[in-house]
């Protein structure tokens, strides 16, 4: 699984969405850090919204 986040300023009008970050975890127990992870910008700043992507399948489990 994938978590990518994107990011934008709010100063009286909304900005355009822009990359923020992005976690990958294929540990043991990494599904759950990446749920926590994008947990983590469910909360809106003063002047930053956030938006998260979920993409389920990533790299290494398309070449097994």
């Amino acid at each position: 699984m994938t978590v990518t986040v994107y990011s934008r300023t709010i100063n009286g009008k909304k900005g355009k969405w822009e990359f923020h970050s992005s976690y990958i975890d294929g540990m043991p127990g990494g599904k759950k850090r990446e749920k926590e992870y994008a947990s983590n910008f469910k909360k809106k700043e003063n002047d930053k919204e956030y938006k998260v992507e979920v993409d389920n399948e990533w790299f290494f489990e398309r070449c097994n």
